[in-house]
């Protein structure tokens, strides 16, 4: 069974709708206005039925069957394991596949979806969401990039627990209430004391090796370039939501303070005065879904450093993956 050509049939199913990532998804299509008749929430739950909603809808999210996922014209893969893999036996060369998590086989071969990325039948095949640091970094580089140029950066990416996910975020909390009464600290998720730290993500017992270099070379996709440009670190700091980043540019061509903050500008993103006060912290945009700017000052060498915080980048992954589905079911 194949999914139907015609566009009042054509059909999201979220596999995996239950999860962190699953909730972002439906957020996602309920802010794009995806009609609830065009999405259907599925998952695996061990005893009962789980319940959940969309778009103030009450739904039931049941195990997926491998004939009835084929007909969905997009899929978005949200958990991975073993039931995601035996699901991915059945799909078929005209279905639009969307992995957000790194749950499909390496043997499908899924595509980086990048902005590049066409809209018609010609989306069809399997697509893998870049990572949301590599989407935060990008909609940070591309307004320099498309205005004097990217020749160098270097990036340190302040990480907080919920990049690790509901137990990271937890096991902050546990950390800072057991560290203020002397009590023993949990440490399942992140191996080491977080709280009141900053830990290189290569400290982590959690950290996934070759991490960097996979979101530095998303970025490299993302942007277009032909060559490495962008040297990457994170830290993982005892925050629990908010992104901050330092970047250290340099362009190509030798543009000016100005001519750097003018490209920023003239993409929405107005830069702090040069040795102004630092006003824009991730607690500050945590509860938003924005980057702001802060310091933007020269460096005295011929390149620049920028400061940049950011909210629910968390979330980009599954605008980005909605973005694609609704072009896809138009």
């Amino acid at each position: 069974m194949h999914p139907s050509t015609d566009s009042t049939q054509k059909k999201i199913a979220v596999v995996g709708a239950s999860t962190l990532e699953g909730t972002r998804v439906r957020q996602a299509l309920e802010a794009a206005r995806v009609a609830s008749k065009k999405v259907d929430l599925f998952g695996h739950s061990e005893g009962d039925v789980l319940l959940s909603e969309y778009a103030g809808e009450a739904r039931m999210i049941q195990a997926p069957e491998i004939d009835e996922i084929a007909t969905y014209s997009v899929v978005l893969i949200c958990e991975g394991g073993e039931s995601t893999l035996r699901l991915a036996e059945g799909f078929g060369p005209q279905q639009t596949v969307i992995d957000l998590v790194g749950g499909l086989p390496e043997k499908i071969g899924a595509k980086l979806l990048d902005p590049r990325t066409g809209s018609g039948e010609s989306l069809a095949g399997f697509y893998a969401v870049p990572h949301p640091l590599a989407l935060m970094l990008s909609d940070l580089l591309s307004p320099i990039e498309r205005g004097p140029g990217v020749e160098q950066c270097v990036a340190v990416v302040v990480r907080p627990a919920v990049d690790y996910g509901e137990a990271g975020v937890e096991e902050l909390r546990q950390q800072t209430v057991r560290l203020l009464n002397f009590v023993e600290l949990p440490v399942a998720t992140f191996g080491r004391q977080l709280a009141f730290n900053i830990v290189p993500e290569s400290g982590l017992s959690c950290s996934v090796p070759g991490f960097e270099q996979e979101v530095t070379r998303q970025v490299g996709v993302l942007l277009g370039w032909d060559r490495d440009r962008l040297a990457l670190r994170f830290l993982a700091a005892p925050l629990f939501y908010g992104h901050a980043v330092e970047l250290h540019l340099r362009t190509p061509n030798g543009a000016g303070l100005e001519e750097l903050r003018r490209a920023l500008i003239d993409n929405g993103l107005e830069p702090g005065e040069e040795r102004g006060p630092l006003v824009s912290t991730p607690m500050e945009v945590a509860d938003e879904r924005t980057i702001r700017l802060g310091e933007l000052s020269a460096d005295g060498l011929g390149g620049f450093w920028l400061w940049a915080v950011a909210g629910g980048s968390n979330s980009r992954a599954a605008e980005f993956a909605v973005d694609l589905a609704t072009n896809v079911i138009r």
